[in-house]
């Protein structure tokens, strides 16, 4: 929220929440619904669908299991895993598909990760996968949730944009990311925040006067940024 919001306030407009699912966010960046989308995507190996920002923090997708936990790849063979359609993670399998070609999953479209890690919790599904915040998040409440390995290389987590996409914005972006990492406000927002909400959101309708870098062609704002949480 906080990353949004200070980008928001560079541009000198304001945030509306939207209700959207990561398997939705390709649609609505492409039918211009929103202008970007700050769930915290996977930036590693687009697939054309998006474009992504600039990474600002690297998170392990680990496995985590009920019963008897997998020590490796080729275990989870015999597994069910089950993961949210169009997240991270299910970007992550299928990384890690290319190389094991056996590993399969099931995807869910509406729910957020510490619905998964809950259902693991209660054996009411058998694995899924998650990054370390959540499960960090989620030990709280469950503490015998036990992480096992990393499914793939470290998610890079970036906002995304719809392909055509405005340059003037992303340029915006790009600045906006390499202000807060040299004065060091983003370091203090990772450090500090709680897990991100599960949320979307749009900028409301408002006229750019005023727009550092003076974007052209952005008459009117409507961003939307999505954050998934536990």
């Amino acid at each position: 929220l906080h990353l949004a919001e200070l980008f928001a306030a560079r541009l000198g407009v304001k945030l509306r929440p939207l209700e959207l699912y990561p398997h939705q966010v390709a649609h609505t960046l492409a039918g211009g619904l929103a202008h970007f989308s700050a769930i915290g995507m996977r930036a590693n190996g687009a697939d054309g669908q998006l474009i992504f920002g600039v990474p600002y923090q690297a998170v392990s997708e680990t496995v985590v299991c009920s019963g008897k936990p997998p020590g490796k790849l080729a275990e989870l063979d015999s597994r069910m895993i089950t993961v949210i359609a169009g997240s991270a993670q299910e970007a992550a399998l299928r990384e890690a598909q290319l190389g094991h070609q056996t590993l399969s999953w099931e995807t869910v479209d509406k729910a957020k990760p510490g619905d998964l890690l809950e259902d693991v919790a209660r054996d009411e599904i058998d694995c899924t996968v998650a990054n370390e915040e959540q499960i960090a998040f989620m030990r709280n409440f469950h503490p015998r949730l036990e992480a096992t390995f990393e499914i793939a290389e470290p998610t890079q987590l970036a906002w995304s944009f719809a392909p055509d996409a405005d340059a003037g914005l992303y340029a915006e972006m790009e600045k906006f990311f390499a202000q807060i990492e040299e004065d060091g406000t983003l370091d203090r927002l990772l450090e500090h925040r709680g897990p991100d909400l599960a949320a979307v959101a749009a900028l409301g309708e408002q006229r750019l006067e005023g727009l550092h870098g003076h974007v052209e062609g952005l008459a009117l704002a409507r961003f939307a940024f999505l954050a998934l949480a536990p």
